[in-house]
């Protein structure tokens, strides 16, 4: 059997979400041993954690604000704006992710979205996280995410005010290009 071309199958997707009682969801995940013919560990041959590096650049980031506030925009719901916690947040996940060749959510013992992002310093009020492998673009990772809904839930929470895009890319892995959305409202004092 011939594995399909990585741009068929690789498009990954997670989710996580934080809801203002402070719990996590997760839902709409996908994971690698679903692709037929290709194993979980599928790329992990030849790995190299020491070719990962964030990508991300001021048009990834503009970007970003601009696709997704103009989808919330459309559903009637306000602009996001870019956060500096956010991205750091978001970046630092996005290399976590193209370092060992995985879209997921928790990478690591203790690592997981509510843990990242009390780290962070960021003092959420509600925030929520798409991840994404495969994607060559910021718009086609939109795309993947506004058509997932999971992912369509969280760009449409309506109390989030605030964004951050992390890209990375490890050529060794079978995904090659890692996104991560931060989305989140800070807690009013």
């Amino acid at each position: 059997m011939t594995l399909p071309d990585r741009r068929q199958v690789l498009r990954y997707a997670l989710l996580a979400g934080m809801s203002g009682a402070g719990a996590v969801t997760l839902s709409g995940c996908i994971g690698s041993g679903l692709v037929p013919g290709l194993s979980k560990n599928a790329g992990s041959n030849g790995l190299d954690p020491s070719k990962a590096r964030i990508i991300t650049t001021a048009a990834h980031t503009a970007k970003g604000a601009s696709l997704t506030s103009a989808y919330r925009a459309g559903k009637g719901l306000g602009p996001v704006t870019e956060n500096a916690k956010l991205q750091r947040m978001a970046e630092g996940h996005a290399l976590a992710m193209a370092r060992t060749g995985k879209v997921e959510h928790s990478i690591g013992f203790g690592d997981n979205f509510v843990r990242r992002l009390y780290a962070s310093g960021y003092d959420a009020q509600e925030a929520a996280e798409n991840i994404a492998g495969g994607f060559d673009t910021i718009e086609e990772a939109m795309i993947g995410w506004q058509t997932s809904a999971g992912h369509r839930k969280n760009l449409l929470k309506p109390a989030v005010r605030e964004i951050g895009i992390g890209v990375s890319q490890n050529p060794t892995t079978h995904l090659e290009t890692y996104w991560a959305m931060v989305l989140g409202v800070q807690v009013r004092a």
